[in-house]
């Protein structure tokens, strides 16, 4: 399989699968999913105090169709544990047992009828899966079924309706069908407020959306005015250690880097791990990928000891993420 464009650094001008030491999938599926935990973070899970029962994983793993002869109340709890196992093993990059769980999660969800949200969730849960296996294809079939849903059910939730419209530009853009991508990233900005946090996270991540997308078109002047319209949107939502602020400041140091404007692309490269080092350690693939970027920056700069020191960084973190 042939090296994919990673979605951190569209406009870096060395592949992050080559820097890592990852195979194409892989490097491709970690940086997607970061891109969906940015999307993620919009809106919260209206059944977050449903509780993980192993038993009931364990019968609906086996079921597959949901246990469908169950009450209502079982029914629901099943295709909760489904769900909430897929994102757990999503989170965990292993995409495989996510999409079991997935599935099952969504034979489920067929059985509650075409306008249960619960079905438009699990579409959403596939969707991203077939889109960071590169199954771009059924991607798009399974993330427009999903908007069909969230649209056909009365009073639509308006985040997570943006959230699926702004995967299936992703799909877009991966197949890059730019126009089509940048057609529902303007509809979601259009519907947008921006006087909310939500708004702003919302509204942020559409620029940070599209600046990726003029960075890919090798339009670096135009993206890079988006990530400064997106910066102060994530800042203002979440303050100065926002994650998304420091995706979107990686994405600078990246732009800059492509552009040989190395004193640029170390300053953003800092600050972004900076914001990255604070996280909680669920954050440590994202804070050992930008330190491999950055030691990827120094050497271009023949600084070979200190990219050397940011490599070993990257690895002390990697490994503690595996213990």
């Amino acid at each position: 399989m042939a090296d994919v464009v990673p979605r951190w650094g569209a406009a870096c001008c060395a592949p992050t699968a080559g820097r890592c030491g990852l195979d194409a999938l892989e490097s491709f599926g970690r940086v997607q999913s970061s891109r969906i935990w940015l999307k993620r973070r919009m809106v919260k899970s209206k059944n977050k105090n449903l509780v993980l029962i192993p038993v009931l994983l364990a019968m609906a793993w086996a079921a597959g169709t949901g246990l469908g002869g169950q009450e209502p109340e079982a029914q629901e709890s099943a295709w909760q544990a489904n769900h909430d196992a897929g994102k757990k093993a999503f989170d965990a990059h292993r995409y495989g047992e996510a999409e079991k769980y997935y599935s099952a999660g969504l034979a489920q969800a067929e059985k509650f009828g075409e306008k249960d949200l619960r079905l438009a969730v699990s579409l959403f849960d596939m969707g991203i899966i077939y889109y960071v296996q590169q199954r771009y294809e059924k991607a798009e079939k399974t993330l427009k079924r999903a908007i069909t849903v969230r649209e056909d059910v009365p009073g639509p939730d308006e985040p997570e309706l943006n959230k699926v419209l702004l995967q299936l530009a992703e799909v877009y853009r991966a197949e890059q069908r730019f126009d089509e991508a940048q057609s529902l990233y303007e509809h979601v900005l259009e519907m947008s407020e921006v006087q909310t946090k939500e708004g702003q996270l919302v509204t942020g991540t559409v620029y940070l959306d599209m600046a990726l997308l003029y960075s890919e078109q090798q339009n670096f002047a135009r993206a890079e005015q988006l990530y400064f319209i997106a910066l102060p949107l994530f800042l203002k939502a979440e303050g100065a250690n926002s994650l998304a602020a420091g995706e979107t400041l990686l994405n600078l140091a990246q732009l800059y880097e492509a552009k040989g404007a190395y004193a640029d692309s170390e300053k953003n490269y800092i600050e972004a791990i900076g914001v990255f080092e604070k996280a909680s350690e669920s954050e440590n693939v994202r804070l050992a990928m930008a330190l491999e970027s950055y030691a990827h920056l120094l050497r271009e700069m023949n600084r070979k000891d200190d990219a050397s020191r940011a490599e070993k960084r990257a690895r002390e973190v990697r490994k503690h993420k595996a213990n």
